[in-house]
This record gives structure tokens, C-alpha cells and sequence, in this order.
């Protein structure tokens, strides 16, 4: 984890914790830490498979369970609910990253580490596989299971959180101040919650949001990068890439401090490192030119309207952050082939989710060629269809419903996220502004939506949540240790 990221952490952990066991008096735990007495508050669709007390950091009662989904279904959406004995009053759902399907921190929760320093300070904490089981980096399990994406989609965060929030007043007695933080698809869930369960959290925290249509804004990328073997940029020229960024757009903010405060104001042209004679280290070719220039434009159809809005400019190498998400560590084995990498392992994450996505959700095929997909056809509706079902690319802009309770939302993506364009978010937030402006409560409501987008290097210095990426497992960072079973 690199400094920035982990300032990211915990500022995020702080702005939880000052939510917390001051604010309301704690409370007490009064229902027996059973598998039979939790069994007895939970909903009639919920199943308690364990109840046992453990006592690291403190005292607490962990609940394993599941809820049954129906219609489409019956699906299995196992959940985990850590109760601490002695409460705080605020009960807190932690979101999804990639796929879920798993327990793993960080890998599927990606803006937690510190659990134990949150159950300790009394939250009841959720957390859910969004009804499958699998690498988070895996969708193989969706293939014609419509009950499971509906699950991963939208439902499994709101019917885990409809069970835990039950179990958890009932077992402190009071209603509990419910908030939802996620980040990557986690922040997706979110803002679904906060579009189509509006009742569901009190406060929704949303990092870096996978929505619009992340999807073909992948395929976009790969398809360019992909398309034949002097396509490839590896690390070395991504670090080349990044001096020529920062020499080009540091001074854009009226300051040289190493810091790109506004990567929209970058005038860096890619075409200024290419090659004059051969290829070498110190230059790009035309293929590798061509490939950044259309990862910063964006997915747009061939009338020009952008599908996806483009990545910035700045950061490609630091952390890692470029090879990572869009070209890859290593040069692909098979470029021009659907497959470019005969090792999936080594495949960079953007071209993983495209293709899990494509072959399992939208097209039903396990042998079908992400990288044949069109925008200027039918694709593009069709993936649409399947993956907004239920409003789940979660760019509703509509939050008259969860705005009228008095509910909070914050927003933060960093400039430099390397998966997902903080320009959709910034692109969703005026989306929601012009409809609030729009709404004949708009006067009478209070203002319950935060946006912040800012660059990593900022963040020593302004503790509000914003981070060059919330996935830290990129780095290889080590885990801390969750509550122990």
C-alpha cells in the first residue's frame, strides 16, 4: 500500500469512527449469542447457520446466515453480522469489490482492513457474498443463473441488509443509525442502494462508483490495446508516459509542486513520444500512440456520442496502477486472439471483467470473443438491458425518494483511478444536481449530496476521502486481521 492509499484508509476509517460510541450511548447486547435465540429475531427468509461469541478485539457475537431469494430464485445470499456486546448504536454494511463472492479482505472489501478497529469501537458490521461463491475476479457462476446476477446485481445487498439491520436492533433492543461505505462495485452498490432501496441506510459513503457503462468502456480499452503485439505498453514506457505527464501538466494548476491538481486541464499529447527512427525505451511507437489517445478519449460510437468518458492522464505508473487495470504486467502471449493472454492470471483486470461479464451475463456463452464486441450494433443495447436490470449500472439521478428521509450521501473518486472514469461520476453528480434543480421539494430539502474528486498527493493535508485507487491489494498489502471466528 503506498502512502497516499493508506492515508485514503484511514481517513476513511476516521470519518466512520466520528459516527461513532459518542455520539448515541451504547448499547447493550440483549439477546443470547445463539445459533437458536438469533435464529428466533430474524426474518422468516433468513437462516442462522452459526452464532458463537468471540473475544478478539472485544467481546462480540459473530452471525453467519443467509437469506433465500426468490423470483428469480431460489438463490442463497450468505452474510456475515459482527455484534459487538457493547454497541455504539451505528450499524454499518460494507460493500463488494469486483465479483464478491468471498469473505477475503481486502480483495472483495476493498476499503477495510481495519475491522477490528471498527468492532471495537461498537459497530455492527455486515457484510455479504451477494449471493455466489467464487474469485472475486471470476463470473463464470452467472452463465444462465439469472437468480444469482439479480442478486449481484441489486438484490443481494438489500435483502442482506433488510436481515442484519433486524437481527441487530432486535438484539440491542433500539434501532440502530444504519450506513452503508463501499468502494469500486461496492460504490455502485451504493448508489443503487440509495436509487432503488432508499429506506434501506440513514448515511451512504460511495468510493470511485463502477456505474454507467464501465463495461464497454473496458471492452473499449482492451480492444485498442489488444489489437496486435506492438499494441502492448509495458511498465517501462507507462513510467516514461507518467514523467512526460507530469513535466507537460504540473504547472496547469499555477503551481510546480508534483502535483496534477486538475488532470481535465492536462494538454499532454501521447504524440509527443513517438518514435522518430526505430522503437527504443525512450520513445512510444504508433500503435502504443494510439492506444493512449483512445483510452483518454473514451468509448464513443462512430456519430461520436461518448459511451464511457475516458481515464486521465495522470498516475499511469505509479503503483503499478496502469499495468494493473488496462495493459497488463507482462505483454500478452497472444495478441489479436480472444484470448490475449493464454494465462487469465496474467491478464490485466479491465480485460477480465469485460470478458467475464460479455461471455456470462450478457452473450451466455462461454466461448464467446469479448474483444468482437460492437458498439455501433446491438451489443451495446443488449448489454444494457442485462446489466442495468433494476436500475443496477446505478446512474439513476433521481434521489427525490432517499433525499425526502433526510438521508446523507458522499461521494469521492480519485483523478487517477486506473479502472473506473472519475468523469462518469463527476458526469452522474451534475446528472443529479440538474434533476434536484428540477424537483418542486428541491426548496424545502436539506443538502444531503457530497462530491469530492481530488488527487492522491492532496491527501496528507485534506483528510477528506479521496483515493488514487481503494483497491490496495494491487501493491500486495498486507492484510490486517479481521475479528476472529
Amino acid at each position: 500500500m503506498n502512502r497516499q492509499q493508506a492515508s485514503a484508509i484511514q481517513a476513511m476509517c476516521a470519518f466512520l469512527l466520528s459516527l461513532g460510541p459518542w455520539v448515541m450511548p451504547a448499547a447493550q447486547a440483549s439477546v443470547n449469542c445463539t445459533q437458536s435465540a438469533v435464529q428466533a429475531i430474524a426474518p422468516s427468509s433468513t437462516t442462522i447457520v452459526a452464532a458463537t461469541t468471540q473475544s478478539d478485539p472485544v467481546t462480540y457475537c459473530d452471525v453467519v446466515g443467509y437469506v433465500t431469494t426468490l423470483h428469480p430464485g431460489p438463490n442463497q445470499v450468505n452474510f456475515e453480522l459482527t455484534l459487538p456486546a457493547e454497541g455504539n448504536g451505528r450499524f454499518l454494511f460494507i460493500g463488494n469489490g469486483g465479483f464478491g463472492g468471498d469473505f477475503s479482505f481486502p480483495e472483495v472489501f476493498p476499503d477495510f482492513e481495519s475491522i477490528p478497529d471498527l468492532t471495537k469501537a461498537g459497530f455492527a458490521i455486515a457484510f455479504t457474498d451477494t449471493g455466489h461463491q467464487g474469485n472475486f475476479l471470476e463470473g463464470a457462476w452467472a452463465l444462465d443463473d439469472e437468480a444469482k446476477q439479480d442478486d449481484y446485481l441489486f438484490r443481494g445487498v438489500h435483502v442482506t441488509a433488510v436481515a442484519a439491520k433486524t437481527i441487530s436492533n432486535t438484539f440491542y433492543g433500539r434501532r440502530s443509525r444504519s450506513y452503508f461505505a463501499g468502494c469500486s462495485d461496492g460504490g455502485r452498490e451504493g448508489l443503487v442502494e440509495a436509487q432503488r432501496y432508499p429506506s434501506d441506510f440513514d448515511g451512504i459513503v460511495v468510493g470511485n462508483p463502477a456505474i454507467g457503462r464501465a463495461i464497454p468502456g473496458f471492452n473499449w480499452n482492451q480492444e485498442h490495446l489488444t489489437a496486435n503485439a506492438e499494441s502492448y505498453i509495458p511498465p517501462d514506457k507507462l513510467a516514461l508516459v507518467d514523467a512526460a505527464v507530469m513535466s507537460s501538466c504540473d504547472a496547469a494548476d499555477g503551481v510546480t509542486d508534483g502535483l496534477i491538481q486538475d488532470p481535465r486541464k492536462c494538454s499532454f499529447d501521447p504524440a509527443s513520444l513517438l518514435c522518430s527512427v526505430a522503437n527504443n525505451s525512450n520513445c512510444l511507437n504508433e500503435a502504443q500512440v494510439a492506444g493512449l489517445k483512445a483510452v483518454y478519449a473514451g468509448a464513443s460510437e462512430a456519430n461520436g456520442r461518448i459511451i464511457y468518458p475516458g481515464l486521465m492522464k495522470s498516475d499511469p505508473a505509479v503503483g503499478d496502477n496502469w499495468a494493473t487495470w488496462i495493459t497488463g504486467l507482462v505483454p500478452p502471449d497472444a495478441p489479436g486472439t480472444p484470448e490475449p493472454w493464454s494465462d487469465p492470471a496474467l491478464a490485466p483486470w479491465q480485460f477480465l471483467f469485460q470478458d467475464q461479464v460479455l461471455k456470462f451475463f450478457v452473450f451466455g456463452d462461454s466461448t464467446y470473443n469479448s474483444l468482437s464486441f460492437n458498439l455501433n450494433s446491438s451489443d451495446l443495447t443488449k448489454t444494457q438491458l442485462v446489466m442495468n436490470r433494476g436500475g443496477a449500472e446505478g446512474a439513476n439521478p433521481d434521489l427525490s425518494s432517499f433525499q425526502t428521509g433526510g438521508e446523507k450521501l458522499i461521494i469521492y473518486h480519485g483523478w487517477s483511478d486506473a479502472a473506473f472514469s472519475p468523469l462518469e461520476t463527476v458526469r452522474y453528480y451534475d446528472a443529479v444536481t440538474v434533476s434536484r434543480a428540477a424537483s418542486t421539494i428541491q426548496s424545502s430539502l436539506p443538502d444531503s449530496l457530497w462530491l469530492r474528486v481530488c488527487n492522491t498527493a492532496s491527501l496528507a493535508a485534506r483528510v477528506r476521502m479521496c483515493s488514487i485507487r481503494c483497491r490496495r491489494c494491487l501493491n500486495g498489502s498486507k492484510k490486517e486481521k479481521r475479528p476472529t471466528r
